[in-house]
């Protein structure tokens, strides 16, 4: 008998909404394979490749829409780059790429924290999540060895999006799509 993996549904959960910026084109279809190989490989859930700018955005969804708009009328297009593979023992940051700290990745957070009033959240980690999980640290170290320490990644951030990310993953979903000027 075939030894059969069955998907890990996964017990964390988000709540509110997160803005997030993601990759276009080359740099995503990258992304999402390795994160889709991984998340076969080691029974994990896949999701989109992207980097959260600000996350536990609470209020309603028009009132959040509308907070996004404004921010998308703050903040100027930018690049994100990041390159080392790193981890944590947090589910969400299971197996990352740790991106850097730029004046603009750091004004973009920055700016967010002022439109949502949560200024004193803890100092902002930009990083773009590899896996999601509850892996031994063991673990994760055969993984990088594997498939790298160094993951060398640049998009430019056009656009920012409104993602609902209360519950489960599975539920999650995109809300708006706003675009920088």
């Amino acid at each position: 008998m075939q030894d059969v993996k069955l998907p890990i549904i996964s017990e964390a959960k988000g709540t509110g909404y997160s803005i997030w910026l993601i990759p276009e084109n080359g740099v995503y279809r990258k992304l999402s394979d390795l994160i889709s190989q991984l998340s076969r490989e080691h029974n994990t859930p896949s999701f989109d490749p992207h980097v959260t700018l600000i996350g536990g955005v609470l209020g309603s969804e028009q009132e959040v829409v509308s907070k996004t708009d404004r921010l998308a009328s703050i903040i100027k297009p930018y690049k994100v780059g990041a390159r080392n593979v790193e981890y944590l023992n947090e589910y969400f940051k299971c197996l990352f790429l740790r991106v850097k700290e730029t004046d603009e990745v750091v004004r973009a957070n920055s700016e967010a924290r002022k439109v949502f009033g949560k200024q004193s959240d803890l100092k902002y980690m930009p990083h773009l999540s590899l896996m999601y999980g509850n892996l031994s640290p063991q673990a994760k170290e055969q993984i990088i060895a594997k498939i790298g320490r160094e993951i060398p990644v640049t998009f430019d951030v056009n656009s920012i999006r409104l993602f609902s990310t209360n519950g489960r993953l599975e539920e999650w979903y995109e809300v708006e799509n706003f675009p920088l000027e």
